[in-house]
């Protein structure tokens, strides 16, 4: 990176992304108050002893994150303290191969707030890198690819930022309903824990200025193709689609010009359009919608929860205004008369919806397991039939990670 941007000019470059990945967090599609703050900055201009960056990602990735640990201050208290580090490299990485290929990034899926995990690596494609690097810091709150194991498959060209690969798009980039339902789920759990503090200071400052006033398209296409890369003069709708001429030939990663790129006689690139210069939405911040109606109870007796959610949305947060902070969801205890007596408990009932799920081909009585020491539960299979003489399956197995009233589960191996 040092070497490739210049020592110059690799920190300005490196604030550059770092500040669009802050306005990426601060988009209002992600549903959570996220604030990106550059604790410290560390350039390698020679080899770093006990890191070793390589073309396989997953080496890489493993060499890395047991070096920053190493490196870290324990203490949140340190001003150097930092949640989550970041690799930038020029280095083509590649996925499980010791080889150059397509991968970008990678990261620890629900990594964040643990020290040995919380980390990622990204290659340097120029200032799509931005992208790269929200994608990874996604995965480590949690957000799984859109279309896998959930139905946010991105429809048409339609791009969001964890699709399965970086879709541009002369729109802009933004976290589908799934990456917010993933990343809410991880908060509410206080998965990130070590986020709540707030940094001492800002060491460094991102720059205030858009991306495209520091690099013009040449610099846009060399950041990408290469020091000889130009820009293709005779393409036109620039903001919607950059193209650089590389040996002759115009080539593009279709991605769209960055804002701030000048597109005409005092106008310039922002959102996909070419507009007056000068002429940028003033920010707006977020602010608590009403509070919506009482779900219904959990449970007809013996105890429920009831739960009332208020959207961010009177106003919604536009062009980089600050979500909503403060209470999101509230509960409350309902129908706690006692059950009568013969029922069977919430547990059990939780337990025998796996009754007619067959397991290996067979069908099972389950019933709940108690742990008075956690408080938890876990489900013990046994045959249907539930007599002197069946065969018993021995152990006892978690079929949901959590109750409906959220009481946590854990799992434990059979004996």
């Amino acid at each position: 990176m040092v070497e490739y941007h210049g020592s110059d000019h690799v920190e300005s470059y490196i604030l550059t992304i770092m500040n669009m990945v802050t306005g990426l967090f601060h988009d209002p599609s992600i549903g959570n108050a996220i604030h990106i703050v550059l604790v410290r900055l560390i350039l390698f201009e020679e080899e770093e002893q006990g890191l070793k960056i390589v073309h396989h990602a997953d080496k890489t990735l493993a060499s890395f994150c047991k070096w920053q640990k190493s490196v870290n201050p324990k203490s949140d208290v340190n001003p150097t303290h930092h949640d989550v580090a970041v690799l930038l490299t020029r280095k083509d990485i590649c996925a499980g191969m010791n080889r150059p290929c397509e991968t970008l990034g990678l990261s620890h899926l629900s990594g964040m707030c643990q020290p040995h995990r919380s980390c990622n690596i990204n290659e340097d494609s120029g200032l799509p890198l931005a992208f790269t690097i929200a994608h990874e810091l996604g995965h480590s709150f949690g957000i799984q690819h859109d279309g896998k194991e959930n139905d946010c498959e991105p429809v048409g060209k339609r791009p969001y930022i964890m699709s399965r690969q970086l879709q541009y798009d002369p729109t802009p980039l933004t976290w589908s309903q799934c990456s917010k339902e993933y990343i809410t789920r991880f908060l509410d759990r206080g998965w990130g824990f070590c986020l709540d503090d707030i940094p001492q200071k800002q060491v460094l400052k991102s720059p205030i200025i858009a991306p495209g006033v520091i690099y013009d398209v040449h610099h846009q296409c060399q950041l990408q193709y290469g020091s000889n890369a130009t820009f293709c003069e005779d393409v036109d709708n620039l903001c919607q689609t950059l193209w650089c001429s590389v040996k002759g030939s115009c080539r593009s990663k279709l991605d769209a010009a960055a804002d701030g790129t000048r597109c005409g006689e005092n106008k310039w690139c922002f959102s996909g359009e070419c507009i007056t210069v000068g002429k940028t939405p003033e920010a707006i911040h977020g602010g608590w919608g009403i509070w919506s109606s009482w779900s219904h109870c959990t449970r007809t007796c013996g105890a429920g929860v009831q739960s009332a959610e208020r959207p961010c949305d009177n106003p919604e947060p536009q062009f980089g205004g600050d979500y909503c902070t403060g209470e999101r969801k509230r509960y409350r205890m309902c129908n706690i008369s006692p059950c009568r007596k013969g029922l069977p408990t919430f547990r059990q009932m939780q337990c025998s919806e796996f009754d007619t799920v067959p397991y290996q081909n067979e069908f099972y009585h389950w019933v709940p397991v108690y742990n008075t020491a956690t408080v938890s539960i876990l489900s013990n299979k046994y045959t249907i039939e539930d007599k002197p003489g069946a065969d018993r399956l021995p152990g006892k197995f978690m079929m949901k990670e959590n109750m409906v009233d959220r009481k946590r589960l854990f799992q434990k191996d059979s004996q």
